[in-house]
């Protein structure tokens, strides 16, 4: 999750810029973003999410692939 982080703040640091002047020359993305943000929020109150799973392994000894996993979920 951590590797997953410094990427993201990476990626975030050198393009923060670019997607700020392209934002403001194009208002529209405010309503766009905010609309999209809204159905979400509805989908999110809507929906009821399960809050056991039965006989799920939690923990995995192969940590490759829990550290991919967590990578990918997180980005």
């Amino acid at each position: 999750v951590i590797a997953s982080d410094i990427v993201c703040i990476a990626v975030a640091y050198y393009g923060a810029k670019d997607l700020a002047t392209y934002i403001e020359t194009h208002p529209s993305l405010f309503k766009i973003g905010g609309f999209i943000i809204m159905i979400y929020g509805a989908f999110m109150f809507k929906s009821k999410p399960a809050l056991h799973i039965n006989n799920a392994a939690v923990v995995s000894h192969n940590y490759f692939k829990t550290f991919f996993n967590g990578f990918l979920m997180n980005m």
